[in-house]
C-alpha cells in the first residue's frame, strides 16, 4: 500500500527478536531506563530511530515516529 507506514511499536520488535532492554541500549549506547520510557510512551526520538531501524531490518521511510 502506497503511503502506508508502520509504527515503530519497539517494545513489540523487541519481544520478537527476543531481545533484552539492555541489549538494545548497549547498541544503541544509552540507558536501559531510556528504552522503557520509549516503550512506554511509544515514541523515539529522531536521532535514535535510523539505528533502531537498523537493527530490526526496517525501512526508515516506512516507519511512522
Amino acid at each position: 500500500m502506497l503511503g502506508h507506514k508502520t509504527s515503530l511499536d519497539l517494545k513489540k520488535y523487541r519481544y520478537d527478536a527476543e531481545l533484552t532492554q539492555q541489549e538494545i541500549a548497549d547498541t544503541l549506547g544509552i540507558s536501559r531506563q531510556c528504552i522503557a520510557r520509549y516503550e512506554k510512551q511509544k515514541k523515539v526520538p529522531e536521532r535514535h530511530v535510523l539505528k533502531i531501524c537498523k537493527l530490526f531490518n526496517l525501512d526508515p521511510e516506512e516507519v511512522e515516529y
